[in-house]
């Protein structure tokens, strides 16, 4: 839940009202705990210390995942977030080095940081039935195909347009097909690429998601 213009996460203001004798358990899929507007800030550091004056609102704001705001609040915001975290019993939980280390730089650095990295359910996600996986998706038995997982193929970050450059360069030589993993054909993306493009659309059992991989 969002309000008064502030990214689509959950609200910050629901956080105070848990009691501070109640543990919260927070596992950061990205940045957006600790800076005051990204979910992710490229080769920024403001989060350190404080934001402000925030480059994903003004000259690289084609990079920003989330949508543009009227003003710059990330100054405003990062201070909200340091002024409610600190009467939280809160305990962070970073599912790599990477995550903990830049969680360790930021405002959170005062709670607790523990990685855990991501479980893979290896009874689920193994190689199997790949016959009958190629035939549900209309691909070949022998169709050498390249797979990605894209849920946003305008997120800047996800890179597919360098993806598309590359694999365009390498259809000149190889033939292959491209399957891209929870995003929907209906995509201007793919006008006038040289290879084929399979679709799965978004996933949402974990079922599907290994049949497809």
């Amino acid at each position: 839940v969002h309000s008064r213009g502030y990214p689509p996460y959950f609200n910050l203001s629901s956080l105070k009202k848990i009691p501070k004798e109640k543990s919260i358990i927070w596992r950061l899929s990205d940045m957006w705990a600790f800076t005051g507007f990204c979910p992710y800030s490229f080769d920024c550091t403001k989060f350190k210390c404080h934001c402000g004056s925030c480059p994903q609102l003004s000259y690289d704001s084609h990079k920003a995942e989330l949508p543009k705001p009227k003003f710059d609040f990330s100054c405003h915001q990062i201070k909200r977030k340091k002024r409610i975290y600190s009467k939280l019993n809160l305990f962070m939980v970073a599912p790599s080095k990477w995550m903990k280390n830049l969680a360790v730089s930021s405002c959170l650095s005062v709670k607790p940081i523990r990685e855990i990295p991501v479980g893979i359910d290896t009874r689920l996600f193994r190689q199997n039935g790949r016959s009958e996986s190629r035939d549900r998706l209309g691909i070949g038995e022998e169709e050498l195909v390249l797979a990605c997982n894209i849920p946003n193929l305008n997120n800047y970050r996800k890179a597919f347009d360098l993806l598309k450059d590359v694999l365009t360069l390498l259809s000149k030589k190889h033939k292959f097909s491209l399957m891209i993993i929870g995003s929907q054909k209906d995509h201007d993306l793919f006008s006038k690429l040289l290879f084929p493009v399979f679709c799965t659309g978004f996933l949402d059992t974990d079922v599907d998601l290994a049949r497809s991989y």
